[in-house]
């Protein structure tokens, strides 16, 4: 007898095989996501600080305005059309960047998660282009400490 295509216990077997690849693998794919933003998190800092110290080296201030500090780097070509209009603060990867506060002696930028399945980190850049560190419990940052 000559028999085509598998028996049930056979596709049993297969299936219970995938769901337990897909119960291992899930969570290391979403862990890799959370630290893929927490990096792009840092990294979107990182680049509007250097921006805003080559500000400060052409201007001999910071932009001023926590509304249109975006804007300000952006007409001095520091940073790329992307960041016009932000009006203060974004959301990338996550995370919502945003100015603190600013003055033509200093600023604060941060990068907060939208939520805890976003991001464990909290990030904070500050004048001179130091990049700090917290912890995100409960919907708010615990105290920055530098990386």
């Amino acid at each position: 007898m000559n028999r085509k295509g598998f028996t049930l216990i056979e596709m049993m077997i297969v299936i219970a095989i995938i769901a337990v690849l897909a119960a291992v693998a899930l969570p290391n794919m979403l862990g890799a996501r959370k630290a893929a933003a927490e990096k792009s998190a840092m990294s979107e800092l990182k680049t509007i600080g250097t921006a805003a110290e080559a500000y400060y080296i052409r201007e001999g201030q910071y932009p001023t305005n926590t509304t249109t500090f975006f804007n300000d780097l952006v007409s001095k070509d520091l940073l790329s059309d992307y960041y016009a209009n932000k009006s203060g603060s974004y959301t990338k990867s996550g995370y919502q960047i945003s100015v603190n506060s600013t003055d033509e002696d200093d600023y604060t930028l941060t990068a907060k998660p939208t939520s805890e399945k976003k991001g464990n980190k909290c990030y904070r850049v500050t004048t001179g282009g130091v990049l700090y560190q917290a912890d995100y419990t409960n919907g708010s940052c615990g105290s920055f400490s530098e990386i």
